[in-house]
């Protein structure tokens, strides 16, 4: 006498079809729903990771200097007044080479500061 394999899993395949159909068709909405170029959403300016250079600055797209190339900015005319540093990563602990570089650069700025006339106006903090 033979006998025919048992079917362990008792599925119908019309329900398991529906779902994917389903799936399927969501994941297709979805898709056309997605702005074509993602950087170029109306939020952009709006968001600092997201925000294009050329989006805060439209004189850029002229060229990357065009800023620089007006007179009223050139070097002589202006005075430093404050060096301001914001540095994410790496500060608390940072290495005996990091110092040096830190120390050469406030050096430098010292002696500029002085060369100009410029005065320091935070004193000798360091």
């Amino acid at each position: 006498m033979i006998r025919a394999p048992r079917c362990f899993l008792r599925i119908s395949v019309a329900p398991a079809a529906a779902l994917a159909a389903a799936l399927l068709s969501s994941l297709a909405r979805c898709s056309f729903l997605e702005p074509r170029d993602p950087v170029d959403s109306s939020l952009s300016p709006y968001f600092g990771t997201k925000t294009r250079y050329e989006d805060v600055n439209p004189g850029l797209l002229s060229g990357p200097e065009a800023p620089w190339r007006d007179p009223e900015l050139l070097e002589g005319t202006c005075t430093p007044v404050q060096l301001v540093a914001l540095i994410r990563h790496g500060t608390r602990y940072p290495t005996a080479k990091q110092i040096r570089k830190l120390r050469q650069l406030h050096g430098l700025l010292q002696a500029r500061g002085s060369r100009d006339g410029g005065g320091s106006s935070t004193g000798s903090r360091d």
